[in-house]
Parts: structure tokens; sequence; C-alpha cells
């Protein structure tokens, strides 16, 4: 079965028109081709469905964050003298994201997280306080 735009293609044996089996109705079957592929109307999807489906290029990564306590022992075993395969098979990661976090630790001398893209934040530290003795 191939998909293509707005319908779906079933491969089948070349009908006779004359054969009752196959449906009238134009919601059913839109066209039926010589070599016997018969065109049908794809269901309808979501407009949730078509959000999922229409990810941002950013949205396919499947990245994770690397926690601390991974990056602390990757910078630790590195300084050991172990290769940075042997840290990855360690740790179950890449050697390029055992590299990376490395060099990084390298150039800022911390284990934190980058800051992430987004948008700030309206309440401070003292709102939340205040909130948490609300409730």
């Amino acid at each position: 079965m191939r998909t293509a735009k707005n319908f779906l293609y079933f491969k089948c044996k070349k009908p006779s028109f004359s054969d009752e089996s196959i449906s009238s109705n134009p919601d059913e079957i839109l066209d039926i081709s010589r070599d016997g592929i018969i065109l049908q109307p794809k269901k309808k999807i979501s407009q949730f469905e078509k959000k999922i489906s229409e990810k941002m290029p950013s949205e396919n990564r499947n990245r994770t964050s690397v926690i601390l306590e991974d990056r602390i022992k990757a910078v630790t075993m590195c300084q050991q003298g172990k290769s940075f395969a042997a840290i990855a098979r360690e740790l179950k990661r890449s050697k390029s994201c055992i590299k990376r976090n490395i060099d990084r630790y390298n150039e800022t001398n911390s284990y934190k997280d980058r800051p992430r893209p987004g948008r700030p934040r309206i309440s401070t530290a003292k709102d939340d306080r205040n909130l948490v003795h609300l409730v």
C-alpha cells in the first residue's frame, strides 16, 4: 500500500466493471485504473495529528541533556586517562557527545548546562516563595 497526497493506493486484481463487490459510492472509491489500482480517499485526520506529523526540524532531534552526574563522571574518567571511546561505552553515550561535554568543561570549568532559548521568567524567586506560603 502506497500513500500520496489525499489517496491510498491498493493493488488488487484487475476488476471487471460489472463486478458487484466494487462499491459505486463515490466516497468509498474515487477511481479504478487499468492496472487494478483502486484509489480510495484517506481518512480525515485531526488538526492535532497534522501538527504532530509536521514537526519543525529542530523538534526532530532526539537529543537529551546529559545529566550532571554523567558529565562529572566523563570529566573525571578523562582526567584518569581513559579514552573518549572507553568513556562513551561505559556511560552509553556517543563518543562525540563525550568529547563535546569534556571540551565544554575545559572551556568553562563548569558542569552546568548552557542557558536554553525561551521566554524569560516573569516571576521572581520571592514571588515563588510567596505562592508556596499561600498554598
